[in-house]
């Protein structure tokens, strides 16, 4: 299972450490429950740090309606950029 950060912007990152059941639900297959990282010095930027089962699967779901309709809700504005640790 490698091990992926992905940087967002978002429009309150209090609100994401409240949505894991609806995460957990949607993207489960994929990959793990992520933790949440604010960026001390961008209060708009957080780290996603997750465990992931399937990319393609999460690739494939996190661009369905659900997903983006789960991302708005959790208040994600845009990926910045994501990394993916390499298979080994």
């Amino acid at each position: 299972m490698p091990l992926m950060v992905s940087i967002a912007r978002v429009t309150d990152v209090t609100n994401l450490s409240k949505f894991a059941a609806e995460h957990a639900a949607l993207f489960g297959a994929f990959a793990d429950v992520p933790k949440f990282l604010p960026d001390p010095n961008a209060p708009d930027q957080v780290a996603i740090v997750m465990q992931v089962h399937d990319l393609d699967g999460l690739r494939s779901v996190t661009s369905s309606s659900e997903g983006e309709a789960l991302k708005r809700k959790l208040g994600l504005l845009e990926r910045l950029s994501y990394f993916i640790e390499a298979d080994t």
